[in-house]
């Protein structure tokens, strides 16, 4: 019986010491897609939103606004969904963003911090990914933790959420939402 558990915990020994997380964010690799191009510099991503494409209503066009933003490093997951951006990092750490299109709502340039702790407007920023994409449990997404940050970064029309953020890694996180540029 020690026999045994003491190869168990060999086994399990290793295994922690062999197991290295994936990341996506390799330095001087350049993904580039059909509208979008992530460009993995040494000390952060950069994340650049182009697309061409436009949605017809009735007799307007709606064009889709073109960004680029600084993102931390370490990306283990990430998606685009329409006009909403979820980049998740360790321990469920995620920045959303989600894009206007160029003609909805006028830009502002006072951008502001909110507190977001209302389970409807998490619902809405964050439900299609935490629970349909991920399969996270539903209950996670609201639970407060005193150690974690949630803020939305906003000028009303642009939306950056840094949802579920460590203490430690706000700061650097917060500015790199602020790095969010506008292209034409």
């Amino acid at each position: 019986m020690k026999t045994v558990l003491k190869i168990l915990f060999i086994i399990f020994f290793s295994l922690n010491f062999t197991y290295c997380r994936i990341y996506y964010d390799h330095q001087g690799n350049i993904d580039v897609y059909d509208n979008l191009k992530f460009n993995y510099k040494v000390d952060y991503n950069e994340f650049e939103y182009f697309d061409k494409n436009s949605i017809g209503l009735t007799d307007r066009k709606m064009y889709n606004t073109y960004f680029i933003i600084k993102l931390p490093k370490k990306i283990v997951n990430w998606i685009r969904y329409g006009n909403n951006f979820w980049f998740e990092y360790e321990s469920k750490q995620i920045i959303y963003i989600y894009n206007e299109y160029k003609h909805i709502a006028e830009n502002s340039y006072h951008w502001r911090l909110i507190d977001v702790e209302d389970e409807d407007e998490i619902d809405l920023y964050m439900f299609y990914y935490w629970v349909n994409k991920r399969k996270y449990d539903q209950k996670y997404l609201y639970k407060k933790n005193n150690f974690r940050v949630t803020k939305l970064y906003t000028n009303g029309k642009y939306k950056i959420l840094l949802f579920n953020i460590k203490k430690k890694n706000y700061q650097s996180f917060l500015d790199y939402a602020k790095t969010f540029e506008i292209k034409d």
